[in-house]
């Protein structure tokens, strides 16, 4: 969470990879709505690799609402959420 709340200071990162280990697989948690905010203060921003996280449904609407209101293209790279 505080990376999420932090990364805006980023402002030329263009890709993000938060992706697990092939072994792993983990809840997202609270700080997954910190990063969907956090992207909007990102003008550079392109892609988002999130591989091996699993999202619950309502956080799974959240990206679907975000991907579709944003006035940017932003790829999520999550190869398929558990």
């Amino acid at each position: 969470t505080m990376f999420c709340q932090n990364v805006r200071f980023l402002k030329e990162l263009i890709e993000l990879d938060i992706s697990l280990r092939p072994s792993n697989f983990r809840d997202c948690g609270q700080w997954f709505r910190h990063l969907l905010y956090a992207v909007t203060k990102l003008p550079q921003i392109t892609e988002i690799g999130m591989k091996r996280w699993i999202l619950p449904a309502s956080q799974e609407e959240e990206l679907e609402c975000f991907d579709q209101d944003k006035k940017r293209s932003i790829h999520f790279d999550h190869g398929g959420f558990q």
